[in-house]
């Protein structure tokens, strides 16, 4: 059964680069080439990429140096961007994806790069980890696991299974949350009877994605397809998205986080045509069937939060009064092909919040817009490096003078 079920998905997976290289055919200019970008989305899919391989190259180097070189998930992930033919596949792929919404970078509507560079990231993210599900184990770039938890929960990610009490999910519009289900009686649980709740949910849970992902006819979901949406509805895809906006740079302590995940179902107007920004034409293809994935995460409540400059660099702390918040939110479209095998996954919106409030209550500038704690980020560097500067005067400054040697004076301009 494991077996035909790897080989089910591998089919799949196959199935699937031949659509996405479809819509690559349709994408492209007549001549055969890449499809052709403005500047700017040129620029923000260099910088993308271009930041990808020296940040594994420097994961690398010091994988070698470490002794630790070899297989395994890291590995797998610095190959993506260091081999040069993996790498410009990835690169085609995100050219693709920014050709099917050319209102993105074209237009009074275009977005901005660094806007550009987080959706291309977040596709990126996503369309690596549903590659990933047709990959031997060795040559895989994450750690999920599937089918944990008997053939009730064959091909669901156990991500998600560990998610489900401790997020709020709407399925098709019905709001399912553990916390709410639960009440006040929640608080008299002992340890084993909490656990046996949460087992009961999450199966639940499992039981309503499956009706849901199930075709109008009752045809059972691929495992492509459950393997696919349980992972991108967890903190699996969570961390794409939130990888995709570099909140890595900016660590929140303290307060607190609450995840939500949708899915739905989606119309004929959605199903692979029709739209502006559907290279595979206004025809669209008989029998698709369409999702759309929600991912939300907001983080509030904190008094305290550090920036880095950049990935290497050591985190300037700042102090923030409770109305500051962080919100991150992505959708994401998922189209099968009439066999159900064929996945195609398609970033549509990404979002990305960042509000913080001084001690005073007053919105600190360098977050007033989207993507501006980057400045926040180059002044901490700054900062950082003005109060080791000072640091050092300080200690020339107020150092005792050795023998035979007169005061320091330090004159100070008016």
């Amino acid at each position: 059964a494991e077996q035909a079920r790897a080989r089910e998905i591998e089919l799949g997976v196959a199935a699937q680069k031949g659509l996405l290289g479809g819509a690559a055919a349709d994408a492209a200019d007549t001549d055969g080439e890449q499809p052709r970008l403005s500047r700017v989305a040129e620029r923000a899919l260099a910088a993308f990429y271009d930041a990808q391989r020296a940040r594994h190259q420097q994961e690398r180097d010091r994988f070698i140096k470490s002794g630790r070189a070899g297989p395994g998930a890291k590995w797998n992930r610095q190959e993506l961007y260091l081999n040069a033919g993996r790498a410009a596949d990835a690169r085609a792929a995100s050219r693709r994806h920014l050709a099917r919404h050319p209102g993105w970078w074209l237009g009074r509507g275009r977005l901005s790069e660094e806007a550009l560079r987080e959706i291309i990231a977040a596709q990126h993210f996503f369309q690596v980890d549903l590659e990933d599900l047709a990959l031997p184990a060795s040559e895989r770039r994450s750690e999920d696991v599937y089918g944990v938890g008997g053939e009730a929960c064959a091909d669901i990610c156990e991500q998600f299974l560990l998610d489900a009490p401790r997020s709020t999910f709407v399925m098709q519009g019905e709001v399912v949350d553990f916390s709410e289900e639960a009440g006040p009686d929640a608080a008299c649980w002992d340890p084993e009877e909490a656990e046996r709740r949460k087992r009961a949910f999450a199966d639940a849970l499992v039981v309503r994605l499956r009706q849901l992902l199930a075709s109008a006819d009752g045809v059972v979901p691929s495992p492509l397809l459950l393997r696919a949406v349980s992972t991108a509805l967890s903190q699996s895809g969570m961390a794409g998205v939130e990888r995709a906006c570099e909140s890595s740079m900016l660590a929140v302590s303290g307060g607190e986080q609450r995840s939500r995940y949708e899915l739905r179902a989606l119309g004929g107007e959605h199903l692979g045509g029709g739209g502006p920004d559907d290279p595979r034409g206004a025809g669209g293809d008989a029998g698709v069937r369409a999702f759309e994935l929600g991912l939300l995460v907001r983080k509030d409540g904190f008094q305290q939060c550090f920036v880095f400059g950049s990935f290497e660099g050591e985190p300037v702390q700042l102090r923030c009064c409770e109305g500051s918040y962080v919100e991150k939110a992505c959708t994401v479209h998922l189209r099968l092909g009439p066999s159900g095998g064929a996945l195609d996954v398609d970033v549509v919106a990404l979002r990305n919040e960042v509000r913080i409030l001084g001690p005073d209550g007053r919105e600190l500038a360098a977050f007033g817009g989207r993507g501006s704690w980057r400045l926040l980020a180059s002044a901490a560097g700054r900062v950082s490096r003005a109060v080791c500067a000072c640091g050092v005067c300080c200690r020339q400054c107020c150092r005792r003078p050795s023998a035979g040697e007169g005061p320091l004076l330090v004159r100070a301009r008016a």
